[in-house]
Protein backbone atom coordinates (compact mmCIF):
# COMPACT_ATOMS: atom_id res chain seq x y z
CA UNK A 1 0.00 0.00 0.00
CA UNK A 2 2.78 2.44 0.80
CA UNK A 3 4.18 2.07 -2.75
CA UNK A 4 0.73 2.79 -4.24
CA UNK A 5 0.33 5.80 -1.96
CA UNK A 6 3.78 7.12 -2.87
CA UNK A 7 3.05 6.68 -6.59
CA UNK A 8 -0.22 8.60 -6.24
CA UNK A 9 -2.34 5.61 -7.28
CA UNK A 10 -4.07 5.72 -3.90
CA UNK A 11 -5.12 9.28 -3.25
CA UNK A 12 -6.76 8.80 0.12
CA UNK A 13 -9.14 6.81 2.24
CA UNK A 14 -12.67 7.38 3.48
CA UNK A 15 -15.12 5.92 5.93
CA UNK A 16 -18.52 4.82 4.65
CA UNK A 17 -21.19 5.00 7.33
CA UNK A 18 -23.95 2.50 6.67
CA UNK A 19 -27.55 3.61 7.26
CA UNK A 20 -26.98 6.25 9.88
CA UNK A 21 -30.59 7.36 9.53
CA UNK A 22 -31.64 10.82 8.49
CA UNK A 23 -32.86 11.96 5.12
CA UNK A 24 -31.17 12.66 1.80
CA UNK A 25 -32.13 14.40 -1.43
CA UNK A 26 -30.76 15.18 -4.85
CA UNK A 27 -31.04 18.79 -6.02
CA UNK A 28 -30.83 19.69 -9.69
CA UNK A 29 -29.73 23.30 -10.09
CA UNK A 30 -29.94 25.55 -13.12
CA UNK A 31 -27.66 28.55 -12.89
CA UNK A 32 -27.93 31.96 -14.52
CA UNK A 33 -24.52 31.39 -16.08
CA UNK A 34 -21.61 29.01 -15.96
CA UNK A 35 -18.99 28.66 -14.84
CA UNK A 36 -20.02 30.01 -11.45
CA UNK A 37 -17.22 29.22 -8.99
CA UNK A 38 -18.76 31.44 -6.29
CA UNK A 39 -21.99 29.45 -6.37
CA UNK A 40 -20.10 26.14 -6.31
CA UNK A 41 -18.06 27.36 -3.33
CA UNK A 42 -21.20 28.49 -1.46
CA UNK A 43 -22.95 25.17 -2.10
CA UNK A 44 -19.99 22.92 -1.31
CA UNK A 45 -19.27 24.90 1.87
CA UNK A 46 -22.57 23.83 3.42
CA UNK A 47 -22.41 21.05 6.01
CA UNK A 48 -25.46 19.28 4.55
CA UNK A 49 -23.87 18.92 1.09
CA UNK A 50 -22.43 15.43 0.71
CA UNK A 51 -21.60 15.62 -3.01
CA UNK A 52 -21.72 18.22 -5.76
CA UNK A 53 -21.23 17.62 -9.47
CA UNK A 54 -20.87 20.18 -12.26
CA UNK A 55 -22.70 18.87 -15.34
CA UNK A 56 -23.12 19.68 -19.00
CA UNK A 57 -26.61 20.06 -20.43
CA UNK A 58 -29.75 21.63 -18.98
CA UNK A 59 -28.80 20.89 -15.36
CA UNK A 60 -25.68 22.77 -14.23
CA UNK A 61 -25.16 21.31 -10.75
CA UNK A 62 -26.28 18.06 -9.16
CA UNK A 63 -26.14 18.29 -5.37
CA UNK A 64 -26.68 15.52 -2.83
CA UNK A 65 -27.89 16.75 0.55
CA UNK A 66 -27.90 14.73 3.77
CA UNK A 67 -29.56 15.91 6.99
CA UNK A 68 -30.82 14.38 10.23
CA UNK A 69 -34.41 15.38 9.50
CA UNK A 70 -36.70 16.87 6.86
CA UNK A 71 -36.71 20.32 8.46
CA UNK A 72 -32.92 20.67 8.28
CA UNK A 73 -32.85 19.27 4.75
CA UNK A 74 -35.54 21.73 3.66
CA UNK A 75 -33.67 24.63 5.31
CA UNK A 76 -30.49 23.69 3.41
CA UNK A 77 -32.46 23.40 0.17
CA UNK A 78 -33.97 26.85 0.77
CA UNK A 79 -30.53 28.40 1.44
CA UNK A 80 -29.26 26.97 -1.85
CA UNK A 81 -32.33 28.17 -3.77
CA UNK A 82 -31.77 31.72 -2.47
CA UNK A 83 -28.13 31.95 -3.63
CA UNK A 84 -27.82 34.72 -6.22
CA UNK A 85 -27.47 33.14 -9.65
CA UNK A 86 -29.41 29.97 -8.87
CA UNK A 87 -32.24 30.16 -11.40
CA UNK A 88 -34.17 26.96 -10.63
CA UNK A 89 -34.01 24.09 -8.16
CA UNK A 90 -35.67 20.68 -8.47
CA UNK A 91 -35.59 18.41 -5.42
CA UNK A 92 -35.95 14.62 -5.32
CA UNK A 93 -35.86 12.73 -2.02
CA UNK A 94 -33.66 9.65 -2.01
CA UNK A 95 -35.77 6.65 -1.03
CA UNK A 96 -32.88 4.17 -0.93
CA UNK A 97 -29.44 3.68 -2.37
CA UNK A 98 -29.39 0.62 -4.59
CA UNK A 99 -25.64 0.82 -5.00
CA UNK A 100 -23.19 2.86 -2.97
CA UNK A 101 -19.43 2.49 -3.35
Amino acid sequence: LSKLEAAGTIGGYHARIVDEGGIAAILQLRLARTPSPDIVAAVTGMAEVARCYSLSGEIDLLVELEAPDAAQLNAARDRIALIAGVEDTTTALILKRDKDR
